[in-house]
């Protein structure tokens, strides 16, 4: 059975996994890829009518040129990435991709590492309702 501990997890939303990007890129590597298949397996199990929202993150640093025109653009397309993925893969869940630009840091933007952690896709499980 279900232990009311696990009844209130499972009632809020939760963070499943975080996908991390090469600067000024929105492309999958096999790191990512290996990380979003454990979701695609793991939404098998999850309520029908949960959903799934992902969450495009940049690090701040100016877009110049290139494919995308800011780092808005460049965080949807890397969140459009990571559900075209699992809905390609078979999750059969509804599917919400937003991208937040360099608007929610997770760690400091005047490193390298910190740079580095902020490029990131989160991938989020709603419960209905």
């Amino acid at each position: 059975g279900v232990t009311a501990n696990q009844a209130s997890i499972a009632s809020k939303p939760q963070t499943v996994a975080v996908v991390n990007f090469g600067s000024g890129g929105a492309s999958l590597n096999a790191e990512a890829k290996a990380t979003l298949d454990a979701v695609v397996e793991a939404a098998q199990s999850a309520p029908a009518d949960a959903s799934i929202l992902v969450v495009g993150h940049a690090d701040g640093t100016p877009v110049l040129g290139g494919r995308y025109r800011s780092n808005w653009g460049l965080s949807q397309a890397r969140a459009d990435a990571v559900a075209k993925y699992l809905k390609d893969n078979g999750v059969p869940h509804s599917i919400e991709s937003v991208g937040k630009g360099h608007t929610s840091p997770v760690a400091p933007v005047n490193t390298k590492a910190g740079r580095a952690t902020n490029r990131r896709v989160e991938v989020i499980l709603q419960p209905a309702g």
